[in-house]
Formats: structure tokens, sequence, C-alpha cells
């Protein structure tokens, strides 16, 4: 999209693509003399802006407050507006930013998300909402469905950040992410500055909603995970920051793995935290958990009951393509797990790769994936890939859902070497249309299990399970009408909820109903969804 007029005195702009850590944001930051500094602000604010903000549009919903905002309300406060879309990895990871200035800067700073959705399904309020709960995030929130204040900034990525000081000015405009330090240090001269001059109004400027979901046994499961026999059924319950074991012949729970707490502790059960686990995979009695907010892989022994950090050093990766071992390595927002010959291949949904990790000698290093996050086949160093975010495999391939493409993959490793597009054609080319490949569409899948010579996927924001037939390319609705809801039944009329996580055996497909907080099953004998019920 074209900039606007009005932010032409402002920071430079970053594409997307490529991610934007907080080395470099900072350097951004610096270089442009604190936003233009020297670009005709007003000599008497050094800190200021000089041009006016917009007001916020009146047929816009809001979440997290009581009644919308309007611009004089912000008067006395630095106002950040966070311009992002719940499917991007990225904003994701500048939301973990933004919660850290609210907490030390809560009474001079007010942040607003301006949510701004690719996808159809990003548009409704309510899956918005499911994500603001799941995201932990406490501050407003607008659903910008019509782009209006995104074209008003001259915004043109997500996340892109727009600053404004205590008078209401914009000061500058800053994309990627990554800003926690360089923002940190803005917000500091412009407090000084502008407390200064009395200009600071350091009471609350609107009520909060604070309405909360009810408590649930499950809250946002996410990946799935059968034993061999299926006699255990493990689930990432990533809302609890913890993994449940839970025997599939009595529904009741063997084991609580991670004490609730989102956290970065090794230990026994009880003690170990977790932060947003996603993907599984066992070996032996080892159950290997992709720990996404620590960018990091935990190993858990089933037999002593204790969790060990194996890969990752806590924090986000801030290079590219930087191999290294067991806890000195940097990973990007690991998503799903897959074993083959004692190497766990890791979904990095942040760096838009694929990473492997020998369970043998803990070296990391990257698979496929040259890390823009595109759309593109071929060699494995060569091709790319959007946030791949769920993995599994048969005897010769393995299959990855690459959520933002809207596509299915496949990597042949045993022969070609090569990666290939089943379901999908761009980033912006998504829907839900069952067909054969080039015309079938999918919209943002998380999820997927190969059983009995199908591909099983979440086609999450689609509401619906999607059966793959890899041979013949093609895609069709199993289960799920797209309405969101919670509806048992006929496989043509049950509906789910943007579901992220799936696990088969023989005639079973359990699904992990994500904003229902369910895990569902279906029975292809039967041809119905029912519930299956944890005891506790």
């Amino acid at each position: 999209m074209n900039k606007a007029n009005t932010t032409q005195h402002l920071c430079v702009f970053v594409p997307l693509w490529q991610t934007v850590f907080c080395s470099y944001v900072l350097i951004v930051f610096l270089s442009c003399s604190f936003f233009g500094a020297n670009r005709n602000l007003t000599p008497e604010l050094k800190f200021g802006g000089t041009e006016n903000s917009y007001d916020f549009p009146k047929n816009v919903e809001w979440i997290n407050v009581n009644s919308p905002l309007s611009k004089n309300q912000l008067k006395g406060k630095i106002v950040i507006l966070h311009f992002w879309k719940y499917s991007s990895i990225n904003s994701i990871h500048s939301i973990e930013d933004l919660k850290k200035l609210e907490k030390k800067w809560k009474k001079e700073l007010v942040i607003i998300g301006i949510h701004s959705p690719k996808f159809t399904a990003e548009k409704n309020l309510e899956n918005l909402r499911q994500v603001v709960l799941r995201l932990g995030i406490e501050y407003p929130v607008i659903n910008d469905i019509n782009f209006t204040l995104w074209r008003l900034y001259g915004i043109n990525s997500w996340p892109s950040f727009v600053l404004i000081d205590p008078l209401g000015k914009v000061v500058g405009i800053q994309a990627g992410e990554g800003i926690l330090e360089g923002f940190d240090k803005i917000l500091s001269g412009m407090f000084e500055e502008f407390n200064g001059l009395g200009l600071i109004n350091p009471k609350s400027v609107y009520s909060q909603d604070n309405s909360k979901l009810a408590n649930t046994n499950l809250f946002f499961p996410t990946k799935l995970l059968l034993n061999e026999d299926a006699t255990e059924l493990f689930i990432a319950d990533s809302g609890h920051n913890r993994i449940l074991r839970v025997d599939t012949k009595t529904n009741r729970i063997i084991d609580v793995i991670g004490n609730g707490k989102a956290g970065f502790e090794d230990g026994n059960f009880a003690v170990a935290t977790f932060y947003n686990p996603q993907g599984l995979v066992l070996k032996d009695d080892k159950l290997y958990i992709a720990d996404s907010n620590n960018h990091s892989i935990r190993e858990t022994n089933l037999k002593t009951k204790k969790v060990s950090t194996i890969a990752g050093t806590g924090k986000q990766a801030t290079t590219f393509n930087v191999s290294g071992i067991g806890k000195n390595v940097s990973f990007n927002s690991p998503w799903d797990l897959i074993e083959h010959k004692n190497k766990l291949y890791i979904t990095m949904r942040g760096s838009h790769q694929v990473w492997t990790l020998d369970l043998l000698n803990l070296e990391a290093d990257v698979y496929a994936g040259s890390g823009s996050e595109n759309l593109f086949d071929g060699k494995l160093e060569e091709t790319s890939f959007a946030q791949p975010t769920g993995i599994t495999k048969d005897e010769i391939k393995f299959y990855i859902t690459d959520s933002e493409a809207s596509a299915i993959r496949s990597i042949d490793f045993k022969s070609s070497k090569l990666v290939k597009t089943i379901i999908g054609k761009g980033l912006f080319e998504f829907g839900d249309f069952d067909h054969s490949y080039p015309q079938a569409r999918l919209q943002y899948p998380m999820g997927i299990t190969y059983n009995n010579g199908k591909l099983y996927v979440a086609d999450s924001l689609n509401n619906k399970i999607k059966l793959i037939d890899h041979y013949e390319k093609t895609s069709t609705t199993l289960a799920g009408t797209g309405t969101l809801g919670k509806t048992n039944g006929k496989l043509n009329e049950a509906s789910f909820f943007e579901p992220c996580g799936v696990a088969a055996f023989k005639n079973k497909i359990y699904v992990a109903d994500t904003n229902n907080h369910l895990i569902r099953v279906i029975d292809l004998e039967t041809q119905t969804v029912t519930n299956f019920e944890i005891q506790e």
C-alpha cells in the first residue's frame, strides 16, 4: 500500500519478510535521531511530533474496554498504536515486547492494538476476542477490518507501530518486530521531557472490560499426540502452559506435566514450567516438546517424571541460519516436531524454516528453507516457507502445514530432497474450496497427521477438518460446516472453532478444537463427531 502524506517525516519502513531483531531495530531508532528529531520538529520538544494523529473511526469494534476511546481521552498519555494481525508470528512476537513496555510504563503509556486482518476469518470479532484472551492482551484492541487507520497512517506491513506524544502529535512510525530496547529508550526521553513540562497525565483514561472465560478443563489446546497403540493421548494444553497425558480408554489424566505457570524452569512435573507449549513427539519413554514462547525444545522423561531443556537458549534468535549445539543454539518459535532416525525435524514458525536436532549429539541446524517468507518449491536450501506450523510423515516424505501461505507442502527425504506444494498458491491465495491443485483453497491450516495413506488437516480458519490426498493433490472437507460452533453429530453437521491440532489411529481422528477448549473425536466408521471428555 502507498504511504500516507502525513508520514513523510517519519522513519524507514522495513519489509516484513526481513524479520527485524532487537539489535537492528535499535540501530534504526538511533540512526533516525529518535524518529527524526532533527527533521523539522518543534525545537522546544525534542521528543515531540509536529503532525496531528487521527481520531479513531466511529464504526470499529473494540475489545478490552467498556466503551470506545477517542483521541481527546488520550491527551497526556504517550500512545503506541500497534498494527498487527493474529496470524502473523512477527506480530505475536511484538506483543511480548509491548507487554513489558506496558508493565514498566503503566501510568504514562497507553497501547492500542489496531488489528488489521488479512484472512477472512480474522475479521470476525469473536475470533479476535478469543485470540486476545489466548495471547493475554489486556490493552484495548480495535478490529479495523476496513483498514481505515492502516491507510490513514500509511502502514504497509505487520507489525508496525505509530508513536504519539501526549499532545496527540505523531512522533514516528516503525515497522518490524524486536522493538523493546529501542522503544524503551525513546519512552524514557519522552517521559523526562513531557513530565518536566507537566504534560503527563498519570491517571487512567479508560475503564477496562475485565470479562474472562470461565474455568475450563482445557484452555486453548493445540497440538495432540497418540502413543503407538493409541492407549494414551498427549495434549498440549497451551493456554495452561502444560501437557496432559490421558488414558484414552478411561479418559482419565495419567500425568500433568508442568505446574501451569508461564515460565522456563526444569525439574519434576510439579515444578517445571512452559510458555505456550506446542508440538509433541514420543520416542521410547521420552516426550519431546516444542516450547514455542521459550524458543526451546524440552525433554520429558516419563519414567523419572522430570523435564529438562535439551536445546534453545530460552530467547528468540536474533540472527539467521546459525547452527549450534544444545542450549547454546537459538531458535525462533519452534512449533511442531516429528522424529526420524534419531533426529527431530522442527517447524520453525518464526524463521519460516524446518530445522533438525540430532538427539545423539544435540546438534541443531537448518534443514530446509531460505528464511524468506514465501511459497517457492525446489531444493532444500532454496525453497521458502511461510510460517510452517505442523509436520507429519509417511515412509518417504514429510508433510507440512505452511500456514501463512494456506498451503500443504511435502519434502522427499528419501530420494529427490525436493520441497513441493500439494495444495496452495501463494501468500494471498486462500479460501475454502474443495478441489484439486491448483484450484483448491485452504485458510491458515495449522495441524496435520498421516493415517492410512491419507493426510488429515486442521484447516484452522475455515473451522474444518480436511482430507488431503497427497497423490491426487486434492482437498475435501471431512468434517465441519465452516460455521464456528461446537455441535456434535454427523460429519457434515458438526462444527468447530479454529481447530489447531489433529492425531489419528485407525478409524479415529482426535481434534484439538482450540477455541472451544475441547478435544473432539471423529469416528470414520460411524461418520460422527463426539466430545472426548477428560476425567480428572
